[in-house]
């Protein structure tokens, strides 16, 4: 609105300038800030959209999930990078209600509906990376009709771009961390190279994407004890919220995770109103997780002073993922349009190997606990009509 300026016919005073500007309500707009094309329907729900320039000037995006912390009304549970438990809360939902809010890449299902929590239930973030991001929009509940039942929190749509001409890319990006509690005292490094490449020739075009994230994370737990044998020293006085003895005798979960991720699409325009798409991707992470006791013994060695939280925060992880997508998409810009959907997911090995317990010392004992997921799998299929009586 532009200013305004007026004399009152009965004073010589002149009323002050008022500006004032509006931003408009985008409750269901027309345009997506994730692709350069016209969405085909807009449905009526509150809509927040960033794209890749906006992402790229706000946030240090080191892995996809980084790109969504600073949408509104969100709250992203990563607890460090490589974090493959990174779960979303809305307004609605906690973080240990995964299956509660629905996460796409290019209208390809990537939450992990086989459980409902914040470990083996988080979005499997690690089938796209933020080098093939070009835009997210997030959707907020509950109830975004044209999704399933889950997506009574929110559904994320995450969408990847495709070249328009040959172009190839490498990035690096390096961040460093110090971290100071209690006598945990250490700097973590996290490096992340990134390349792409792709071409667009007639009618087809591809893309290529290839993504490391090599990353040392700070303890994620602290290990805490009631009682503590005689002639081991070095724990740290603490009680529990129920104001029981705690002390914090060492620190666990302490990750280093190398994350690969290998991804291509495919697109075919059939005709100038028909397009197939082949996707897939490739997940393996190796994860190692050390700790550090702050216990010693009368002669000063290290020891663990029979604390069975030591072997249960130390484990060995490797996970290696497949996932699998067709679809055939019409946009005639008419009275209807179709979209057909098929994605497959496979759990090609998922094994978490962890010590039964501890020994006298720092030693573990030889036999312990195996975590397999390694079979799970789904597939799921999409079938889509939009109808617009005026075309």
């Amino acid at each position: 609105m532009s200013a305004a300026r007026a004399r009152d016919s009965g004073s010589s005073t002149m009323l002050r300038t008022i500006t004032v500007t509006a931003k408009p309500i985008r409750a269901a707009p027309h345009s997506s800030a994730t692709s350069p094309e016209v969405r085909k329907f807009a449905p009526p729900l509150t809509i927040e959209s960033i794209n890749r320039r906006e992402i790229e000037d706000t946030t240090n995006a080191v892995d996809t999930e980084d790109a969504v912390k600073y949408l509104p009304s969100l709250f992203l549970r990563k607890r460090d990078y490589g974090d493959t438990q990174a779960t979303l809360q809305t307004r609605t939902w906690g973080v240990n209600s995964s299956a509660r809010s629905l996460v796409y890449v290019d209208d390809v299902p990537i939450s992990a509906l086989i459980s409902n929590n914040n470990t083996t239930g988080a979005p499997r973030w690690g089938m796209v990376s933020p080098a093939q991001v070009a835009g997210i929009d997030m959707l907020y509940g509950p109830f975004a009709a044209e999704y399933p039942g889950n997506s009574m929190g929110g559904v994320l749509l995450i969408t990847t771009r495709m070249p328009t001409k040959f172009a190839a890319t490498v990035e690096q990006t390096e961040a460093l961390q110090s971290f100071d509690l209690y006598r945990t005292h250490r700097s973590y490094r996290t490096s992340n190279t990134t390349a792409t490449v792709g071409d667009h020739v007639g009618s087809f075009s591809w893309f290529l994407s290839f993504n490391r994230e090599d990353s040392d994370g700070q303890p994620l737990y602290f290990i805490t004890s009631g009682s503590l044998p005689a002639g081991v020293a070095g724990a740290i006085p603490a009680r529990n919220k129920t104001g029981a003895t705690a002390d914090v005798v060492g620190a666990g979960g302490i990750q280093h995770a190398i994350l690969d991720n290998i991804t291509g699409k495919f697109a075919l325009d059939l005709t100038d109103w028909l397009r197939a798409t082949y996707s897939l991707g490739y997940f393996d992470n190796q994860t190692t997780a050390t700790d550090q006791s702050y216990l010693t013994t009368a002669a000063g060695s290290r020891t663990f002073g029979g604390v069975s939280g030591f072997a249960n925060d130390n484990y060995r992880w490797r996970e290696q993922h497949l996932m699998n997508a067709l679809s055939l998409k019409t946009d005639t810009r008419g009275v209807w349009d179709w979209e057909a959907i098929a994605t497959r997911y496979d759990y090609l090995g998922d094994i978490q190997r962890s010590p039964a317990g501890v020994l006298a010392g720092d030693t573990f004992k030889p036999n312990g606990y195996l975590g397999r997921l390694d079979g799970t799998g789904w597939s799921t299929e999409d079938l889509k009509g939009i109808w617009r009586p005026g075309g």
